[in-house]
This record gives C-alpha cells, sequence and structure tokens, in this order.
C-alpha cells in the first residue's frame, strides 16, 4: 500500500475526491495520524516484523598520504588519499605516539591535533567503525559469520581496555589489568560498541544524530560482519496532495489493509473537522480488532527444534 493510497482513503470520510483539493491542515493530520499508526504498530507488533540484517565489511589497514599536517592543529591541508569509507575510523599518523581519528573528509578534520612536528602527513587507515543506516533502531547482535558473535561494551573506556594492548584478563574471581598503551591492538575484533555523532555543517552541528558501530581491536585485514538489526517504523515528513513517485509502506502484505488502516482511520476520526461522527464508534472497535491481529500474527511457528549456536554462547 502507497502513502497516497491511505490518504485517499482518508479523504473518503471528508468527501473529498480529488487529492488536490485536501486542505492543508487535513493533509497534515493525515501525516501525523500515517505515522503515529506505524509507530503503534512497531511498537506492539511482533518482533518479526522490525528485524532483518544487513552486512558490512570492516577494512584492514590502509596505507594513506593526507596532503601537510600542522603542529597544534586537527586538520591536513591539500590532496588526500583516504578511501571513501574512512570517515569516523581510526588513523594511524606516522610519527604520532597517539592512534587519532578521521572527523570529516571535507573539512579535512582529525579528532585530536597533531603533537609532532609539521610535515607532509601519512599512515594507515583502519576500518573500525560502520555507519548504521537511519531505519536501524537498535542493534541486536553483531557476527564474524563462522566464527563468532562479538561481545557489546556500554562506555568507551570499556572499549578501550578491550582494544588495546591493555586488555583485562579474567581469571574467575580475579583480575589482572595489563599496561594500557596509547595504540589499539591488531587482531580479530572481539568487542563493539554504538556510537553517536552529530554532523558538522558549515552552519554549525546539525540536529540529526549519526550512528556508528566500532569494533576492537583494529582488524588486521578486511573482515565481514553480519549485524542484527531491530529497524525504527518509517516516518513520512507529508503525504503530498500532488502525484509523484513513491515507495510501498513496509508492511507484510495484506496487513496494510487488515491492521494499518483500520488504526490510521480512528486515529483520524478524533479529529474536530472529521465530518461522520456516527463512524467513530464503529472505526474504534475496527482498530481494536486490527491491534488483536496484530499481536497475534505468528508467521513462523515453533518447530520443536531449539538450535543455539556456538557464539550465543
Amino acid at each position: 500500500m502507497l502513502p497516497s493510497q491511505v490518504r485517499d482513503d482518508l479523504a473518503s470520510y471528508l468527501g473529498v475526491e480529488d487529492p488536490t483539493h485536501i486542505p492543508d491542515n487535513a493533509l497534515a493530520r493525515m501525516t501525523s495520524d500515517l505515522n503515529a499508526s506505524l509507530q503503534e504498530i512497531w511498537a506492539k507488533g511482533p518482533g518479526w516484523l522490525r528485524e532483518g540484517s544487513i552486512g558490512a565489511i570492516m577494512y584492514g589497514p590502509t596505507q594513506v598520504s593526507l596532503g601537510n599536517i600542522t603542529q597544534g592543529s586537527n586538520v591536513w591541508s591539500g590532496a588526500d588519499t583516504l578511501p571513501t569509507w574512512a570517515l569516523r575510523n581510526t588513523i594511524r599518523i606516522d610519527g604520532e605516539p597517539f592512534d587519532n581519528q578521521i572527523l570529516s573528509k571535507s573539512r579535512k578534520e582529525f579528532l585530536m591535533p597533531i603533537t609532532g612536528a609539521s610535515r607532509p602527513g601519512s599512515g594507515l587507515v583502519y576500518g573500525d567503525s560502520f555507519k548504521l543506516p537511519p531505519y536501524a533502531q537498535s542493534v541486536l547482535r553483531v557476527i564474524i559469520p563462522d566464527k563468532y558473535q562479538l561481545n557489546p561494551v556500554p562506555e568507551s573506556t570499556a572499549l578501550m581496555r578491550y582494544g588495546r594492548y591493555g586488555y583485562r584478563l579474567d581469571y574467575g574471581s580475579e583480575f589482572e589489568y595489563k599496561t594500557i598503551t596509547t595504540r589499539l591492538d591488531v587482531r580479530e575484533p572481539t568487542h563493539f560498541r554504538i556510537e553517536s555523532h552529530r554532523p558538522i555543517s558549515p552552519q554549525g552541528y546539525q540536529t540529526t544524530f549519526e550512528y556508528h558501530i566500532r569494533v576492537v581491536p583494529l582488524p588486521p585485514a578486511p573482515t565481514p560482519i553480519q549485524i542484527d538489526l531491530e529497524f525504527g517504523p518509517p516516518k513520512y515528513a507529508t503525504i503530498s496532495s500532488l502525484p509523484g513517485p513513491e515507495d510501498e509502506i513496509p508492511l507484510p502484505s495484506g496487513y496494510a489493509e487488515s491492521v494499518l488502516l483500520p488504526i490510521v482511520r480512528a486515529k483520524f476520526a478524533s479529529w474536530p473537522h472529521f465530518n461522520q461522527p456516527e463512524l467513530i464508534q464503529v472505526l474504534n472497535a475496527d482498530a481494536q480488532s486490527a491491534m488483536r491481529q496484530l499481536e497475534n500474527l505468528r508467521p513462523q511457528r515453533n518447530s520443536g527444534a531449539r538450535l543455539r549456536p556456538s557464539y550465543f554462547v
């Protein structure tokens, strides 16, 4: 089902047949009710409705040049050979005592300023960070296929501990902390953390956030990972009254008519300008029936056999 089909269905309750004649305040209300309905479906529906997987490559060390770097500055000048995936990834700059990050390619900016003398810049970039798609709501698992599941860590200090040579050794009831260095270890990743970033535009900080997965230690070679996600509901800025290209609302076949439409109709019926008050009780009953149907959706029944992959231990 297309957003415009939801719009036209709601417009019929206003007695409007031509979508170009729908008032702007009605279009705004339709958009709000569609978004609210999808959020309710995502929150109360079964997990399979919002779960899926994506794949990524965490690249190994890649030699790069950085034009010229300046002592005390966190920007470089001149041409560079950074790969397209370098943003937010770790860079080991030649002659620097610590690992740095590529904060912005367009502004040629590092996370931390250069401590050494001004000079032509070069170093190794490691693919330890991956930008999540905007529809990702939460990360369920990160897996190196056919090997093991990466362990999540709650904060950046813990990420440093597991990613550097100074990691914790667990002997049951006792712990030994090795000496922490300023460089991350290079070996197959074992842990990950979700980081949030606010991109900076020429006008200042943007209001939206980007989310990245960061793994440690640094990958020694290109390493494929599988990321199991919980997707957030789609959000529409407007349901336009004008024709144009549209994507289907991402609901399984049939559920748009039997679940989405009854819920969004009931929400729209609470609008003060809804001109068929005699239908409100019927529409609310249909919405309640749709929610019961949603909660009972179980396309994948238990087979009786329960397998536990080794990386879930």
